[in-house]
């Protein structure tokens, strides 16, 4: 399943010591809507797929 893809990579990531998560680089929420608008402002919003920043905030939600 993805979930279980999504789970090796994460354990490949975290064996070679990167971090997998913001929160493991020092990032926390309280950055969260000044790194959305810094998406927004140079237009990382995707190309095939424009997202808006709910889809942003979501995807933040993940990470």
């Amino acid at each position: 399943t993805i979930n279980k893809t999504i789970r090796t990579f994460e354990n490949l990531f975290e064996e070679l010591g990167c971090p997998t998560k913001l929160t493991q680089t020092g990032i926390n929420n309280s950055k969260k809507k000044e790194i959305i608008d810094l998406l927004i402002k140079n237009n990382a919003t995707g190309m095939a797929i424009k997202l808006d920043s709910k889809d942003l905030e979501n995807i933040m939600e993940l990470m």
